[in-house]
């Protein structure tokens, strides 16, 4: 999940404008990736001073909404320093309020006018969304799970708004992030009607058996279990099971096959159904003999199932 939220902010403050915009910030693109914090930073505030100076005032940019347009893509990639390089949560959430306060007000300029400077109005429903998202993820990053879920219902209900499957739109991340939180509140109802809603989306927009609706399958398998909903955790591994290519999906993972057959078992154990789950986990260990490597998930793989043989010996 931390994987994903880091992947969302990122497309959040690289999708919003064009790419004339993007190319100013080259040098601080470099200090970013970098990890540098102070010099990324001053990186931010010197680009803006050069550009005040001149990007305004030329070609199809001269209008009285550019200099309002550059700001703001510049003060979300200075939130995501804060964010990600110096991990200064409080200054990138106190940033992100402005940020969103200001999406509110570009949302209402004149469509014809952000047209000149080749933004769409979908382009600008989806700034706001994203600006909601941005605050979700501060808040829940500081431990206020509640006003994360408040700004990241708005978010979905934006994202809801527009193009569905618009390859910019960033609902297939959404709901599984808001699923996530509510799990963690312990709304359970909302969180597994969310993710089955994920799901349905997923498998529309990409298609049933691809990478990302398999991840998405995992996710509710994950979630379901943590929930204690054996039953429905292991309806969704026997669903996975049924036409996922292991030696594809797992493809770049040595232990992918036995990882997943650790989860198949374990589903069927914590079902109570052990003349179904006991040859799983000896075929596992089975496997993992024949792996020569020291890995540390060999190591731990083998604990695992050596841990729950124990408890049905």
């Amino acid at each position: 999940m931390v994987k994903l939220l880091k992947f969302t902010a990122f497309l959040i403050v690289l999708s919003i404008y064009n790419q004339t915009i993007h190319a100013k910030f080259e040098k601080e693109v470099e200090l970013i990736d970098k990890g540098f914090c102070e010099e990324a930073l001053l990186e931010n505030d010197k680009t803006a001073e050069e550009e005040k100076k001149t990007w305004y005032l030329k070609g199809p940019f001269a209008n009285k909404y550019s200099p309002e347009i550059f700001e703001q893509y510049r003060l979300n990639r200075r939130i995501t320093i804060l964010d990600n390089n110096c991990k200064r949560k409080k200054e990138a959430l106190d940033l992100a309020l402005i940020s969103l306060e200001r999406e509110k007000k570009h949302s209402k300029f004149p469509l014809k006018e952000l047209e000149k400077l080749q933004i769409t109005k979908f382009q600008m429903v989806k700034n706001l969304a994203d600006a909601h998202a941005r605050v979700a993820g501060l808040y829940n990053d500081l431990g206020n799970l509640d006003l994360a879920i408040k700004y990241e219902e708005k978010a979905i209900k934006i994202y809801e708004s527009t193009d569905l499957y618009h390859k910019e739109n960033l609902l297939e991340y959404a709901y599984g992030i808001l699923a996530s939180y509510y799990n963690r509140a312990g709304n359970l109802k909302s969180a597994n009607k969310l993710r089955k809603k994920h799901i349905t989306y997923i498998k529309t927009k990409f298609g049933e058996g691809t990478q990302r609706y398999y991840n998405t399958m995992f996710d509710a398998h994950r979630q379901y279990s943590s929930q204690g909903y054996y039953d429905l955790a292991l309806s969704i591994i026997l669903e996975i099971k049924k036409d996922i290519n292991i030696e594809e999906f797992y493809k770049n993972d040595l232990f992918g096959k036995i990882k997943f057959n650790h989860r198949l078992a374990t589903s069927y154990y914590l079902n109570g159904d052990f003349k179904n789950s006991i040859p799983i986990y000896l075929a596992n260990l089975d496997e993992l003999k024949k792996i020569s490597t020291k890995e540390k998930d060999k190591i731990k793989l083998v604990q695992w199932e050596t841990l729950i043989m124990n408890d049905l010996a």
